[in-house]
């Protein structure tokens, strides 16, 4: 749980950071052999250097993005997130906020699989749990 909570503190702020943050991030909380499947993209991220590519492509498009981890849920090979987050885009200037949940598997004390969805229920059932 510690890592997650972590990671999730690495990542807030780096919209606003140099993009070596980014790589930085990304080698320290994830396994070489990473999956990543945010809920805008149809396939997974694969691997650190498709990751970098995929973070610095959608941090750009904000001028200022934070995310805050609110409740953590042990599913015992897995452990489910809830996160609030909240940007501004770079051009647009319009503000967000969203809640999101994240299904993590870790591997050798660095996250090896992250699932993202908008749906508390969903994350759970892919965790294994239900309520």
């Amino acid at each position: 749980m510690e890592i997650v909570r972590a990671q999730y503190a690495s990542f807030s702020g780096l919209a606003e950071g140099p993009p070596n943050e980014i790589r930085s991030h990304v080698l320290s909380h994830f396994d070489p052999g990473c999956e990543y499947r945010p809920v805008e993209e149809i396939d997974a991220i694969l691997g650190h250097e498709a990751l970098i590519e995929y973070w610095e492509r959608w941090l750009g498009a904000w001028s200022s993005f934070r995310v805050e981890a609110e409740e953590f849920i042990d599913a015992g090979e897995q452990l489910v997130a809830a996160a609030a987050t909240r940007g501004r885009g770079r051009t647009s200037g319009v503000e967000i906020r969203q809640r999101f949940f994240h299904v993590f598997e870790m591997h050798k004390g660095k996250i090896l699989r992250q699932l993202e969805s908008l749906d508390r229920d969903a994350a759970l059932q892919v965790a294994g749990l239900s309520e």
